[in-house]
């Protein structure tokens, strides 16, 4: 065949390839069909993916804000949400592990018996719903001084609270208060009418027997010792002593560390300041 009636005949079959496909209704049915299966497809799977994200959002914040909102107790309608009865938990937890230590280092060192407190503290740190209950009727008693405080109109500012505080690091800006003796007062007893019938009161006074003395020795001169002279002792070189140090004042600056350290030593057990 000759070469120009071979390019011919590709060119023809190329032609033919190109030309359009003839779309029958059943065709265009089929694609419909399988367009809605897929956005229907879609739709669940968002919907699935939506529902599991609105479970999983409801789970979490029922978990970390709705319960923890709930009350533990109420008192005369004052209600005491269990976030701060958790943290009350583990500030006591962290106390009484504290004071075990403490006791264990006492016993060791100085030999002393502290096994009535060391058991009472195991107790409770072994026992969480005796911890729990002990702060349960803890804080119904606090609500109840809150309530009589509020009725008798007593009241506590921030500065109060802040001297609280500075209390409890020891920490005194205006001097350590040395407390001042109150001398109290002695009531002699008195003798009511029956008493005084039964034992009239009357002004002679009562004989007592006195003691003769006993006759004592007188020395002998000739017996006495004689006083012998003694040399005196050495005077001392007078040597000077170091001076005493005094203790590092206990500033502003060091209470604030202190407290900002022991912040953060609670805020790794889940107690807010």
């Amino acid at each position: 065949m000759p070469r120009i009636r071979v390019t011919e005949y590709y060119h023809n079959m190329d032609n033919k390839s190109k030309k359009p496909k003839v779309v029958t209704k059943k065709h265009v049915a089929r694609l419909e069909r399988e367009r809605r299966q897929v956005a229907l497809v879609r739709t669940v799977a968002l919907v699935m993916f939506g529902l599991i994200a609105l479970l999983l959002a409801y789970g979490y914040l029922d978990l970390n804000y709705l319960q923890l909102q709930e009350p533990v107790v109420e008192v005369n309608g004052e209600a005491v949400p269990v976030k701060y009865w958790q943290e009350r938990v583990q500030l006591e937890r962290k106390s009484m592990l504290d004071r075990y230590q403490y006791y264990q280092y006492l016993q060791q060192s100085f030999n002393m018996d502290v096994s009535q407190q060391t058991q009472e503290l195991q107790y409770y740190l072994q026992t969480p719903e005796a911890l729990g209950q002990l702060l349960i009727d803890r804080m119904i008693d606090e609500a109840l001084i809150r309530q009589e405080a509020e009725t008798r109109g007593i009241t506590v500012s921030e500065q109060d609270v802040e001297e609280a505080i500075q209390e409890a690091f020891n920490f005194f800006p205006n001097g350590t208060p040395v407390p001042s003796a109150t001398p109290t007062a002695f009531e002699y007893p008195t003798l009511t009418t029956e008493q005084l019938t039964l034992y009239p009161w009357t002004a002679t006074p009562t004989k007592v027997l006195t003691a003769t003395p006993a006759p004592t020795s007188t020395p002998d001169p000739a017996l006495s010792p004689t006083a012998t002279f003694t040399a005196a002792p050495p005077t001392p070189t007078f040597v000077p002593e170091d001076v005493t140090p005094t203790a590092t004042p206990y500033t502003l600056e060091d209470f604030t560390t202190q407290y900002q350290n022991t912040l953060e030593e609670y805020n790794t057990i889940g107690v807010s300041e």
